[in-house]
């Protein structure tokens, strides 16, 4: 699922390509993924043209529900998007701050909402006889990316990315 992170990159960044790229993975527990030549874990260390840095990690188990978030920074400030919960308390209690409902635990919970959002948007482009937001080009671009992460974990080097 790293090719969703790979174009939401790519959106962040703008007018800013994508220039380069690091990749690393490892198994340390699954032996079921390693079986069929998948990774647990996976990290990824991307440079833009103009020198941004980005980092993906990805893990295939996280104990403590479905963790997704994305932080950018940069010498005006920061944004986070944070993870979702089935509500958003918080309890601060004498012996502990800042407890927090569990993470909502599944993909299909966690994008429910985007998931009807987008049936929406396909029906009234079609209704309206409309082009989509996103192109064709954008998803070829995302897939020489992780192309590139591929080779960049075979040859355990950093893999320049040529559109």
């Amino acid at each position: 699922m790293t090719i969703h992170d790979f174009d939401l990159i790519r959106f962040y960044l703008g007018n800013d390509e994508v220039k380069e790229i690091f990749a690393t993975t490892t198994n340390l527990s699954d032996l079921r993924i390693k079986k069929i030549n998948d990774y647990e874990l996976a990290m990824c260390l991307i440079k833009s043209e103009k020198g941004v840095i980005c980092m993906i990690n990805n893990s295939r188990h996280c104990s403590y529900g479905y963790d997704q978030r994305i932080e950018v920074f940069g010498s005006k400030g920061m944004v986070i998007s944070g993870n979702r919960r089935d509500n958003a308390s918080e309890k601060f209690l004498e012996s502990k701050t800042a407890i927090k409902r569990p993470l909502l635990n599944f993909f299909i919970d966690r994008y429910e909402e985007a998931y009807k959002l987008q049936l929406n948007d396909l029906v009234y482009l079609v209704q309206k006889r409309k082009n989509p937001r996103a192109s064709f080009e954008e998803g070829r671009k995302a897939i020489i990316i992780a192309n590139a992460a591929y080779k960049s974990l075979r040859f355990n080097k950093v893999v320049k990315i040529n559109f």
